[in-house]
């Protein structure tokens, strides 16, 4: 049996697919420092012995709160001498173009531990001056006296040759040096200095915290008797092993949120929508992301942190402090304000009677009676209206002089506007219309909000998935194993011959499948993709563009040019065909393919769902407080329709019909909701 694992902020979410197909679901409270201990809380509310597994792949967020939190380890880092400030010189590019006060983050190393040693290569990789092995040892006497045990090596130029580098970790291990090393030749070979350095870093790190985690996950099933294979997602939408996550761990920075793409790409098939925005609203963050063609965007442009780029493969995920757990206040001006703060699962929502005594979203929506007195989790968390209603009376209602509704209202209303703001960034900016899309809202909170933010973008259709608020953790469960490698280029490519760049892809592919082949991934299971970053010679930017089949001939070289030409076109409206492109780098993603969750259609029934009761239920203006119809999920038959005002209720999420709404159960369980005239 499979499981899937996703451990956020508030709540840790399970998909069990036994190995009949059949999919189970739990959702406890997280309990991120104690190891396996949520996920044995789950297991057994869900009945599954955990020797029963054989597989687990888990999503985890350590690596990013790390970074945010700066609770990373602490990095010592070896440079050229006389590059000892790539960190703080950085780009450009300021996050608020007019604000003349603004900051950046403090560079996650320090600069007395950024210590510069004696080597260079050359911008085609010749070795111009080899490593002075004397001032690495003098370094590293630095490095043992200020306790660094994890170190980032970022030559200058180490994309093209890494030979340094890797004499560097030779002599450290000679040495009984630092435990962690990261090479940038190894971690992110590519050009761009600064964004290299940046990528480097992050992983030096990151790297003793997760692998510290990962290990403390992996002695926690030993100690239970399990001898289940522990996977890690990684930021690019596939899992990899410990071993493997552990060395690089800069790559499982999106490792959560990545789920929740997979997962609904595989709801998105099932019922026939190609073009999807996806809403993964939890109890501490909101993610976005757009799916086009049935395929995920991915980008080697991302950051984890505003000004810390990070750049390795990973899924184009706009994320904000917009969650059930986020902490409505006032700011100076006495305006009210959601988030980006939250109460997350400890002390929690004033609701949850946990020692949370601020108010949050997830307390609006009790409030306004969308979520259910009984409480959720089928009851087994019991929600405190009167702690909910507390805090909003003290800290929003008195100081604005506003009533509950008023409050509770506006709450919901700015949390629906800031991610309808994170949606046209990655629609509307980029040229694309979210009216072109379908809106698949999920997480524990995404479907109480799905409706409400398709009015604000004019999207006519949205989808919650059968089981909402473990879809990140479903998508884990169905998740192929990815691995892939980069290798710089850097020449013009009428300048190369069919066979240079062949013996590069080649080259890339034998890594892949020794990857894949540990993993235990069958060679009939095995697939390749090739890539290429191209850009006209005197431009910034690359576009990666497909590579299909091998390159023996000029012919099957001019197509890889054709390529970037088309794609240029499609993306500026021009192209400069008699200009031959400048090709960056090469890459090979390698895909092991493993056994999808099953979809098992509902019973079907004809004409309106029954509901199983009715209560008041407040909507956003010029509704206000109406009688919703009240329907159980589990009782839903395919084929069945629902209008708004409704509120759905299950065991792992809640969702909210406005009036105008109308909803239907499609084959596999998933509800499409359509706003009317």
């Amino acid at each position: 049996m499979r499981l899937g694992v996703d451990v956020g902020g508030t709540f840790t979410d399970l998909v069990l697919v036994t190995d009949d197909g059949q999919v189970r679901i739990g959702k406890v409270l997280s309990r991120p420092k104690e190891g396996f201990a949520s996920i044995q809380e789950g297991l057994e509310q869900m009945g599954i012995p955990a020797t029963a597994l054989d597989q687990i792949s888990y999503g985890t967020t350590i690596a990013t709160n790390s970074v945010i939190e700066r609770k990373g380890a602490k990095v010592g880092m070896l440079c050229t001498r006389g590059f000892r400030d790539v960190l703080e010189h950085q780009r450009w590019h300021r996050r608020t173009l007019y604000d003349l006060h603004q900051t950046r983050p403090d560079p996650l190393v320090s600069r007395r531990l950024r210590l510069e040693v004696t080597e260079r290569v050359a911008a085609d990789g010749e070795v111009l001056c080899q490593l002075d092995e004397q001032e690495l040892r003098e370094a590293l006497e630095v490095f043992a006296r200020e306790g660094i045990d994890s170190v980032a090596v970022c030559f200058l130029n180490a994309h093209a040759n890494g030979a340094n580098e890797r004499r560097v970790r030779e002599l450290i291990a000679h040495e009984d040096g630092p435990t962690y090393i990261s090479l940038s030749s190894e971690i992110a070979p590519l050009i761009r200095e600064w964004e290299r350095t940046s990528t480097t870093v992050v992983n030096a790190y990151t790297q003793p915290i997760l692998e510290r985690h990962l290990r403390g996950v992996e002695a926690d099933m030993q100690a239970l008797g399990l001898d289940a294979r522990l996977d890690i997602m990684q930021s690019n939408g596939g899992i990899i092993s410990v071993m493997e996550a552990s060395s690089a761990s800069v790559r499982t920075i999106l490792s959560g949120p990545a789920g929740g793409v997979i997962g609904s790409m595989l709801v998105g098939q099932r019922s026939g929508f190609s073009d999807l925005i996806t809403l993964d609203m939890g109890g501490t963050i909101c993610d976005v992301f757009v799916i086009r063609n049935g395929s995920p965007e991915l980008t080697k442009e991302g950051e984890v942190e505003y000004n810390i780029p990070i750049t390795v493969p990973m899924l184009k995920i706009e994320t904000i402090g917009a969650g059930g757990g986020s902490i409505a206040w006032i700011d100076a001006g006495r305006a009210l304000k959601v988030g980006p703060q939250s109460a997350g699962a400890s002390p929690g929502p004033a609701c949850y009677g946990t020692g949370g005594i601020e108010p949050t979203v997830t307390d609006a929506h009790l409030l306004l009676g969308r979520l259910s007195p009984d409480g959720l989790l089928g009851g087994r968390l019991r929600l405190d209206e009167e702690r909910a209603r507390r805090a909003y009376a003290e800290r929003i209602c008195e100081p604005l002089e506003l009533d509950l509704h008023q409050a509770a209202g506006g709450v919901i209303r700015i949390a629906n506007v800031l991610m309808a703001e994170a949606i046209r960034l990655l629609t509307i900016n980029k040229g694309l219309d979210p009216r072109d899309f379908a809106l698949l809202a999920f997480g524990g909170a995404g479907p109480l909000h799905g409706c409400e933010i398709a009015d604000e973008l004019g999207i006519q259709r949205v989808i919650a998935p059968p089981a909402p608020g473990v879809l990140s953790a479903f998508g884990l469960a169905g998740a192929d194993v990815k691995t892939g490698y980069v290798s710089a280029v850097n020449r013009l490519l009428a300048d190369l011959r069919p066979s240079d760049l062949e013996e590069q892809f080649l080259a890339l592919e034998r890594r892949c499948h020794e990857v894949l082949d540990r993993q235990g991934i069958a060679p009939s299971d095995q697939a390749l993709v090739r890539t290429a970053d191209l850009r006209y010679e005197e431009q910034s930017f690359e576009l990666t563009v497909p590579v299909s089949g091998g390159i023996a001939t000029q012919k099957e070289l001019d197509a890889v040019g054709a390529s970037f030409h088309r794609a240029h076109r499609e993306l500026y409206g021009y192209e400069i065909a008699d200009h031959s492109p400048f090709l960056v780098n090469v890459e090979v993603v390698g895909v092991g393919r493993k056994p999808k969750p099953r979809a098992t259609p509902l019973p079907s029934a004809t004409g309106p769902a029954k509901p199983v009761g009715t209560r008041a239920v407040y909507f956003l203006e010029p509704f206000g407080v109406r009688d919703a119809a009240i329907y159980a999920r589990d009782h839903l038959r395919a084929g069945q329709t629902l209008s708004g005002p409704a509120v759905v209720e299950q065991f792992d999420s809640t969702v909210v019909l406005p009036p105008g709404w109308q909803g239907r159960v499609d084959e596999f369980g998933s509800l499409i909701l359509e706003r009317g005239a």
